[in-house]
């Protein structure tokens, strides 16, 4: 995929000896961080935003509503036996 993994680096003085050097490839702890993020705010059926996405969504609408004006709308539909489709 063209990307370079992240490298994370501590450097610290130890008295009497010089400089001790720390690397790590935090590449896969990242992905996996990305990948439990999108499951937490994911439906695991349809891949869609759950209920904490439109939750978010809508304090977020509402916070600039009072900012800046202006006006939101809300449109909720129900799926009967969704889980069956």
């Amino acid at each position: 995929d063209g990307e370079r993994p992240s490298v994370s680096a501590h450097m610290s003085r130890i008295p009497g000896i010089g400089v001790s050097l720390t690397l790590a490839d935090i590449t896969e702890r990242a992905q996996r961080t990305a990948e439990l993020a999108f499951e937490a705010t994911h439906d695991p059926l349809t891949r869609l935003p759950n209920r904490r996405v439109l939750v978010e969504r809508i304090e977020h609408a509402l916070e600039r509503l009072h900012r800046v004006g202006g006006k939101v709308g809300v449109m909720l539909c129900d799926l009967d036996s969704f889980k069956e489709v």
